[in-house]
C-alpha cells in the first residue's frame, strides 16, 4: 500500500518542480502592460476581429496565442493567494486597461469594416454556459502550472487558446457598434466568467503550492473577503447554468427532430434539403425543405402524429416539397437561391444533395440549358488548356424567370483532382462578366 501511495505522489508531484521565485518574477512582468505589450494587444484583437469578421478558425487562434490577456489575470490570482496588495491592485489596473483598449480597437474594426456581418465565429462568442467556465478554470490552472515550472514549457500556448480570452472580447465590440445588445452582454458575460474562473484557478494552485505569504492579513478581513468572493461566484456562475439547461434541452430536441425526419423521409424516395422550427400567430412550425416524391397532405397529417409522439409537443410540420408544382416551388426555389448565391452557405451543402437540388428544378424545367456562341467557345479553348476537364455543363439562368437575381450556373467534370480549378474558373469570368456559380465534380 505504501508502495502505491509513493507511486502516486511521484507521479502527481508539482511542489519539487516549483520554482517559487522565479514563478513570482514572471507573474509579476507578465502584468505590466506597457510598451511591445499594448501593441501586441491590438495587433491581437485587429487579427481577432479579422477571424470573427471572415468565419476564420485559423486566424482567431493565431490571434489567440499572441494576446497578452493572461498575464494580468494571473497576476489578480497570484497576488490575492500570497496577500500582495500591490501585485493585484496593478493586476486589476492593467486589465481593465487591456480590457479597454481590445474593445476600442474592435469596435473601430467594426465600424470601418466593408463586411461586417453576423459569423457563426461571432454566434459561438454570445451564449455561455457553465462549460465554458469549466474551460477558464482549468485553463487557469494550466496556466498557473506551466508558470511556476522550473523548466521551459510549451503549455502557454495551448492555455491562450483553449481559454479564447480576446474573441468574447471582440464580439463585445462587435455588438456595441452592430447596436446588438444581447450580443454585447452575452460576449462580455463569457469574457467576464472565464476571467474569473481563470484567476480563481490561479489563487487555489498558488496556496496549494503553498507560494510565501508577503504580508499577513488580519482572519477576520479573509473571511469577509471570502464570503463576499463566494456570493460573487455564485451570482455570476447562475445564468451560465440556466444556458447550459437551455442548450441540453435544445441539442435533445435536434436530437428528437433529425431522428423523426429519418424515420419519416427514407432515402432514396426523399432527399431532406434542411430543416428549421419557425413561429407564425404562436404556432410552432417543423419547416421541412425535401425534394423526392409527393406527399399528400394526409400523410403529413399522419406525420404530425408522428412528430407529437417523438416528443416534439406542440408543434406542427410544413413541407416545402420540389415537387408540389403549385404552392411550394417558388419558396424552394428562393430558398435554393440564398444558399447557392453565397460561397459559405454553398460550402456547406455536400456536392450529392446540391446535385439533387438542381436535378429537381431541373424537372420542373426551371434551368434553362442553351449552348450559345460564347460558351461553345469555352468548350473549345477548355478542351486545349485544360486537358483534365472532362465536360462543362452551362446553365444560362439558374432561378425561375423574371427573378431580380440572375446567376449562371457552370457544372465542370473533370477526370481526376486537380489544381487548375481557380485558373479555370478565371477563364470562364474572362469569357461571362455576370455573376457564376461554379460546381466542380470528379468522374471516373
Amino acid at each position: 500500500m505504501t508502495n502505491v501511495t509513493d507511486y502516486f505522489r511521484e507521479v502527481f508531484h508539482l511542489k519539487s518542480t516549483t520554482d517559487y521565485e522565479k514563478s513570482a518574477d514572471t507573474i509579476q512582468e507578465g502584468i505590466y502592460l506597457k510598451g511591445y505589450n499594448v501593441w501586441m494587444l491590438i495587433a491581437s484583437a485587429i487579427l481577432t476581429c479579422i477571424g470573427l469578421d471572415t468565419n476564420s478558425p485559423a486566424v482567431i487562434i493565431g490571434a489567440m496565442l499572441i494576446s497578452p490577456l493572461m498575464g494580468p489575470i494571473l497576476g489578480i490570482g497570484f497576488g490575492i493567494a500570497v496577500e500582495d496588495k500591490d501585485m493585484m491592485f496593478r493586476g486589476i489596473r492593467n486589465f481593465t486597461i487591456a480590457v479597454v483598449i481590445s474593445i476600442i480597437t474592435s469596435a473601430f474594426y467594426f465600424t470601418i469594416t466593408p463586411l461586417g456581418s453576423v459569423t457563426t465565429e461571432i454566434i459561438a462568442r454570445t451564449k455561455p454556459t457553465f462549460l465554458d467556465a469549466l474551460i477558464g478554470f482549468f485553463g487557469g490552472v494550466a496556466g498557473i502550472v506551466a508558470a511556476s515550472r522550473k523548466g521551459v514549457t510549451t503549455a502557454i500556448p495551448g492555455v491562450a487558446i483553449a481559454t479564447a480570452l480576446m474573441p468574447p472580447l471582440c464580439t463585445a465590440g462587435f455588438g456595441l457598434v452592430s447596436g446588438n445588445i444581447n450580443y454585447f452582454f452575452g460576449a462580455f458575460y463569457l469574457f467576464l466568467i472565464n476571467t474569473f474562473f481563470i484567476s480563481f484557478a490561479t489563487f487555489l494552485i498558488v496556496k496549494f503550492l503553498r507560494f510565501p505569504i508577503k504580508t499577513y492579513i488580519d482572519d477576520k478581513l479573509k473571511r469577509k473577503a471570502f464570503i463576499y468572493v463566494l456570493i460573487f461566484s455564485i451570482l455570476l456562475t447562475a445564468p451560465s447554468f440556466y444556458f447550459l439547461y437551455t442548450t441540453v434541452l435544445h441539442n435533445r430536441e435536434k436530437s428528437r427532430i433529425n431522428q423523426f425526419l429519418e424515420s419519416s423521409f427514407q432515402k432514396p424516395d426523399y432527399d431532406i434539403l434542411n430543416w428549421q422550427l419557425q413561429e407564425s400567430d404562436s404556432v410552432r412550425y417543423l419547416k421541412v425543405y425535401i425534394v423526392g416524391k409527393y406527399i399528400p397532405p394526409d400523410k403529413i397529417d399522419t406525420m404530425e402524429v408522428k412528430l407529437l409522439n417523438s416528443g416534439i409537443d406542440n408543434t406542427k410540420i410544413e413541407i416545402v416539397q420540389a415537387f408540389s408544382f403549385d404552392e411550394n416551388i417558388d419558396e424552394l426555389s428562393n430558398y435554393m437561391k440564398e444558399k447557392l448565391a453565397s460561397d459559405e452557405e454553398y460550402g456547406k451543402i455536400p456536392e450529392k444533395k446540391l446535385m439533387g437540388m438542381l436535378d429537381s428544378i431541373a424537372t420542373i424545367k426551371y434551368l434553362e440549358q442553351k449552348d450559345s456562341i460564347k460558351i461553345i467557345e469555352i468548350k473549345n479553348e477548355s478542351g486545349i488548356l485544360f486537358p483534365e476537364l472532362s465536360n462543362i455543363s452551362y446553365t444560362n439562368r439558374l432561378f425561375i424567370p423574371g427573378d431580380s437575381v440572375n446567376i449562371k450556373l457552370v457544372i465542370a467534370e473533370w477526370k481526376k483532382y486537380t489544381n487548375s480549378r481557380n485558373k479555370f474558373e478565371e477563364f470562364v469570368k474572362q469569357k461571362i462578366t455576370d455573376s457564376i456559380l461554379f460546381i466542380h465534380r470528379n468522374v471516373r
